[in-house]
């Protein structure tokens, strides 16, 4: 988890920009990219959207939150998932295949 002088930074960020600061953003965790997909968008509303690289995370947290959301849907322990789970899997495919007409190095990188 982050620790409090990496918190206390970003608390510092948000005022020096003059943001409204209401949710701690989470951590990314290089194996899961629903933490990627969780950090980039409470991130989203902190940052201003001005620079190159909050219009590439605004376009990953779009792309990733079918990983996120099938996650969360197979996570469900007080309802049965198998009959949701096969929609979602196989939405995740396609997914894939417009991820990889994207001329973005980066984009290129994760797949």
């Amino acid at each position: 988890s982050a620790t409090p002088k990496r918190h206390e930074r970003f608390e510092k960020a948000v005022a020096q920009e003059d943001i409204k600061y209401e949710k701690r953003i989470a951590l990314d965790v290089k194996t899961r990219w629903n933490s990627t997909y969780l950090m980039l968008s409470t991130a989203l509303n902190y940052i201003p959207s001005i620079e190159q690289d909050w219009k590439l995370a605004r376009y990953l947290c779009h792309r990733l939150k079918i990983f996120y959301d099938t996650t969360e849907l197979l996570s469900g322990i007080s309802y049965v998932t198998a009959n949701l789970f096969f929609p979602k899997v196989c939405g995740i495919y396609p997914a894939i295949k417009k991820w990889q007409t994207s001329d973005n190095p980066i984009i290129e990188e994760i797949l």
